[in-house]
């Protein structure tokens, strides 16, 4: 076997391995807490709200992420030699990335998602993608912690395992795949989180720095916390859904197209001059 074929190989091992550390911290959090359960003396200083399925698998979940997270930093530094230090940069960061990033993003994502709904919710029917309540520990989770831990894992390390060994296309697709299967929502969930993966993990090639994303995450959470099925727009409702499909009221899109030309034009006004030749 040629050499570089074993790299392409080892590359994706790592890249694919803090899925699997994930799922054994997940597994291991839940058996040790059953078993905490089962000694009344001890379960008895749990609250009813912890103990409570959805919560403890959100607080589960979300201590397994981080130290996924964690471990990830480590084995960059270990196989890489790149440390999280160098990939953390406060001096040159530029506001103007990030709002390009939101406006594309999220105006993309929008446009994916009704035209996905528009081709598919009348041929088939689907599961709605869950929705998170609004509480102080979910708000911290969705708007702080994911966003921290899902970028250092995805962004940070699974772009340092694939960089120097797979073209930038080829990763930013194989990177978002994996972040939009992990995410466990139906198809046009897929397609809106794939979006964003991809995009992600090319403004973290160029850039090489993580807290353009992890500031991006973090605003995109923030947003989708607001009950949009709720609003209205010009006497219309911003969502509505259709067999499972969410779908957007026309002056939605439009507005939401406006954001994506907006971003654009600012791509090649501000970030490309800096960025693209890298």
């Amino acid at each position: 076997m040629k050499k570089f074929t074993k790299q392409k190989i080892g590359s994706l091992l790592l890249f694919v391995s803090p899925v699997f550390i994930y799922l054994i911290l997940s597994f291991a959090f839940v058996i040790i807490f059953k078993l905490i359960q089962a000694m009344p003396k001890i379960s008895s200083l749990f609250s009813d709200e912890i103990v409570d399925n959805n919560s403890l698998l959100s607080v589960i979940d979300t201590f397994s992420m981080g130290l996924t997270a964690l471990f990830c930093c480590f084995l960059v530094k270990h196989y890489k030699k790149i440390s999280i230090k160098n990939s953390v940069n406060l001096t040159n960061f530029n506001v103007w990335i990030v709002i390009i990033f939101v406006f594309f993003t999220w105006g993309l994502g929008v446009v994916v998602d009704n035209f996905c709904g528009f081709m598919l919710a009348d041929f088939i029917t689907v599961s709605p993608n869950r929705s998170v309540s609004v509480s102080v520990f979910n708000v911290i989770r969705a708007v702080i912690l994911l966003p921290i831990f899902e970028e250092l894992i995805f962004r940070y390390a699974g772009t340092e395992f694939l960089r120097d060994v797979y073209k930038m296309p080829v990763l930013c697709i194989i990177n978002a795949l994996l972040f939009a299967v992990l995410h466990f929502y139906n198809i046009q969930g897929f397609f809106n989180v794939f979006v964003g993966g991809l995009f992600a993990t090319y403004v973290y090639y160029k850039t090489e720095n993580i807290l353009y994303t992890i500031v991006q995450h973090a605003v995109h959470n923030a947003l989708c916390l607001i009950p949009f099925s709720k609003l209205s727009l010009f006497g219309s409702s911003v969502y509505y859904e259709k067999n499972g499909f969410v779908l957007n009221s026309a002056w939605w899109i439009i507005m939401n197209l406006a954001f994506v030309i907006f971003s654009v034009i600012c791509y090649y006004k501000v970030y490309r001059k800096k960025y693209v030749k890298k």
